[in-house]
């Protein structure tokens, strides 16, 4: 399997994982919400037109014991409208409701209250005719319809408060399931990470260290450090092989180029006395043709066994720049291996960078839930501050009672039922309160679970960066090889070029020497021909020398 693969099936199984932790979360808090927004919307505003009743019916009783004591306008002013605004609540309720159960109580209510209301119109008009006695009886009458209606109304509180409680323990439920699950994918994809990373450092990075290592160790000359030994049937298993042949190849051209530098001095100092004997030759031919003759054939033969030399040097150089060559040619295909391995990291830089763009979104829903529980606090808030103004209210009737003697008992009895209303409803409302907090802090547990999860992402990205500089420093060795190898190359090119001319020089000096040797007419112009070769030839023959000397100090940079 190469690389990419390897390194691609990681980071999809950390995908696959992320996103089902993801899933799971999303609907485990859209299930919450939807749950505890069903609630709030059945139950809140049913709770408080239930309070609203509650403290309505109240200050109605209150009125009708004042109107029974005093009948003013105002008095009866207020009795119809604390009537009208009742009956409203009443019907309101009703509509909103969807529980079986509640319907029957508030049916139940409202029947009752239109006998309430019947008994109280009758009360304003006995009071009205003078009849104070039947205003009085009828009085009682109201008392044990306000009794009932305050029955149902304590019922409805209590089924609503049981509903409240089913709903938190709903919620609690789904949040502590939520968690439990969100705790074992967070540790699967942890572990998983975790194995994730490691196997990266064991089969990426370390191979590419000790590739880094040893190219670093080549460019600095030394060649004599053992091969890089990687068992994977991938990418860097290939690129190991091929740097292996690279060195070997190169300690091969670097051993040849030496022994043929040898060589070709040795075949320069050969040439040298060659050259020196031919001079000889010729300034001894000056002096006597006989010795010239014998001079010129002596040279053919010297110059034969130097174009012989010559030759074989001139292979061996061409060998070396062919070897020169081909391996220039596996240094470009390992720069090739190096380039395109960076190329398959940055491609699984990029698939991490997406990982944790979806971890950062659903890092914002999980603000945005805990901003809507904020909103529902300030609902909670409203209503406890209704109870406390209708507990105030009952304070100051309590007051008006004590005031009013015996003729305020009945107040007194009225504002001790507000003041249990308000108390009611605002232990609900602190009820509610009490389940926001919890829903908050389950939502903070799920946003630190979702920023551990994000730090090990980002874990991962800083390690395939520092893979991606790792190739990086393999291609910039591998580069300045190459570049040291074209120069060996172009090097051994000119040698070759230089050993074609002398080997042409050496070959022409033979030929004239077997020209002179079978004319001795013509033996002037030959020696002097033959000086002026000489002299070229001794030109060529200490460029080839400095050459060899460039050759061999370029192999001893390199350690074999």
């Amino acid at each position: 399997m190469s690389v990419q693969k390897k390194i691609s099936m990681g980071f999809i199984i950390l995908f696959v994982y992320i996103m089902i932790l993801e899933c799971v979360n999303y609907n485990r808090m859209s299930s919450v919400l939807e749950s505890f927004n069903g609630v709030i919307n059945e139950n809140v505003q049913s709770i408080k037109d239930v309070s609203e009743i509650k403290a309505n019916l109240s200050s109605e009783g209150l009125y009708l014991r004042g109107f029974i004591i005093e009948n003013s306008a105002s008095n009866s002013q207020k009795l119809v409208g604390y009537q009208d605004k009742i009956t409203k609540l009443i019907d309101q309720l009703q509509k909103s409701e969807n529980s079986k159960t509640l319907k029957d109580y508030t049916k139940s209510m409202s029947a009752t209250m239109a006998s309430y209301n019947e008994t109280v119109d009758k009360i304003i008009e006995y009071k009205n005719s003078g009849n104070d006695e039947d205003a009085i009886l009828e009085l009682n009458n109201a008392e044990s319809a306000y009794q009932s209606l305050m029955i149902n109304i304590n019922a409805i509180e209590k089924f609503q408060q049981k509903e409240l409680d089913a709903a938190k323990a709903d919620a609690s439920h789904d949040v502590l399931v939520a968690n439990v699950i969100s705790f074992i994918i967070s540790i699967f994809g942890m572990l998983t990470a975790l194995l994730f990373i490691k196997r990266v450092k064991r089969i990426v990075v370390k191979p590419l260290l000790k590739v880094v290592e040893s190219a670093k160790q080549i460019a600095s000359g030394d060649l004599t450090h053992p091969d890089i030994h990687i068992k994977s049937k991938d990418e860097l298993g290939t690129l190991a092989t091929s740097f292996n042949e690279m060195k070997k190849n190169l300690q091969t051209i670097i051993n040849r180029i030496g022994e043929s530098s040898q060589q070709l001095s040795a075949s320069i100092e050969e040439l040298s006395a060659s050259t020196e004997e031919i001079s000889n030759a010729a300034d001894e031919v000056s002096n006597s043709v006989e010795l010239t003759s014998k001079g010129a054939t002596d040279s053919a033969e010297i110059a034969q066994d130097a174009a012989k030399a010559m030759h074989e040097t001139s292979a061996g150089v061409q060998l070396i720049a062919e070897s020169s060559q081909s391996i220039f040619q596996e240094a470009k295909q390992a720069s090739e291996l190096a380039e395109n391995g960076g190329k398959i990291l940055n491609v699984a830089k990029e698939q991490i960078q997406v990982i944790s763009d979806t971890t950062n979104q659903t890092n914002e829903l999980i603000t945005r839930l805990k901003n809507q529980a904020s909103e529902i606090q300030k609902m909670t808030k409203a209503i406890t501050d209704i109870s406390e103004q209708t507990n105030l209210l009952a304070l100051n009737a309590a007051i008006e009672a004590a005031r009013a003697g015996e003729h305020g008992k009945g107040f007194a009895v009225v504002a001790d039922e507000v003041r249990k209303l308000a108390e009611g409803s605002k232990n609900s409302a602190e009820q509610i309160v009490k389940l926001i907090s919890t829903i908050q802090e389950d939502t903070e547990i799920v946003a630190k679970s979702v920023s551990s999860n994000l730090t090990n992402v980002q874990e991962g990205v800083y390690i395939i960066t520092n893979a991606t500089d790792a190739f990086g420093h393999i291609y910039d060795s591998v580069d300045k090889m190459t570049n040291r190898l074209e120069e060996v190359t172009s090097t051994s090119v000119q040698l070759s070029a230089a050993s074609e001319e002398v080997t042409a020089s050496v070959e022409d000096i033979s030929n004239q020497s077997v020209q002179s040797a079978e004319s001795t007419n013509a033996i002037s112009g030959s020696i002097e021909e033959q000086n002026a070769t000489l002299q070229e030839m001794s030109s060529v023959v200490q460029e080839i020398s400095k050459k060899a000397v460039d050759l061999q100090e370029l192999t001893q940079q390199f350690k074999v």
